[in-house]
């Protein structure tokens, strides 16, 4: 970690496989209290399911709002750390990391293609005002159901209960994904109010 001579001291520079992601300490406060809060809004109010089938994983967010410019690796890394860590609180033996890493490894991927040709500021953030609500829904639906159908397929690991697995990927990626465009635009309301 290095401090940023160009912006005064208030930006720091992360370094890995050559890439850059520059954050200045209230960002990565912010990045860090994110991780934390989401960690514990799921494992205390989003544990259990709705009827059986509807499972909401804020824990997602934290993943979805990392800054566009986060590289694959660290991202591959932070997806597999906090789907073990999520694993610990829910006895799901490697469940959550593996689908994690999967959310992970497909993101920069998502972004790229719902990109439109001019592209966006790679420090632009994950926002349905920045980004507009049909970019945020596709990249919300996208991320979130693959990590749904990787969670749900590897939880059942038979084709046996192939509907009731499919009936629990669409319900929970519709409410993750309601949750998380509701979220959006909450923070963005409170952001415009001030």
């Amino acid at each position: 970690m290095t401090v940023d001579s160009k912006h005064g001291g208030n930006s720091y520079d992360f370094l890995l496989d050559t890439y850059y992601i520059k954050m200045t300490p209230s960002d990565i406060f912010k990045l860090i209290s994110n991780f934390f809060l989401l960690f514990l809004v799921q494992i205390f109010f989003f544990k259990f399911g709705i009827f059986g089938v509807a499972f909401c994983f804020p824990y997602l967010f934290f993943l979805l709002l990392l800054p566009m410019s986060t590289p694959k690796g660290l991202l591959l890394m932070v997806g597999f750390g906090y789907g073990l860590l999520i694993d610990v609180f829910f006895d799901s033996p490697g469940l959550h990391a593996a689908a994690c890493t999967l959310l992970s490894y497909l993101r920069p991927n998502v972004i790229s293609a719902i990109t439109p040709a001019g592209g966006y500021d790679e420090y632009t953030p994950i926002s349905v005002h920045i980004l507009g609500f049909r970019w945020v829904v596709s990249y919300t639906l996208l991320l979130i159901g693959a990590h749904h159908f990787m969670l749900f397929f590897l939880e059942a690991f038979t084709f046996m209960h192939f509907f009731l697995t499919l009936m629990k990927i669409i319900f929970s990626t519709l409410l993750t994904s309601f949750l998380f465009i509701l979220m959006q635009y909450m923070i963005s309301s409170k952001k415009l109010a001030k």
